[in-house]
């Protein structure tokens, strides 16, 4: 069990503003989600993502970046995180 946030976590994928200035309050939790099957301009998925089939909606499952999901048993620390 987690008692750490999860952009702690090395499946945190943080959901960036239009302009790609910086990082929400929010990210794709990537061990959980279907990720599109092609990324936009821009956009760089993490490796070893699971894609959705052509023409099916990807399946994101968001997380906060400073909230903590007690009952997750993929948690993973980041390198270098504490």
């Amino acid at each position: 069990m987690s008692d750490k946030p999860c952009n702690t976590c090395a499946y945190y994928d943080p959901i960036i503003k239009g302009d790609g200035s910086k990082p929400t309050n929010h990210g794709w939790c990537a061990i959980k989600s279907k990720y599109p099957v092609v990324e936009m301009p821009g956009q760089t998925f993490p490796p070893g993502v699971d894609r959705v089939e052509p023409g099916e909606l990807a399946v994101p499952h968001i997380v906060e970046a400073k909230g903590i999901v007690r009952h997750c048993q993929q948690y993973k620390a980041k390198p270098g995180s504490k």
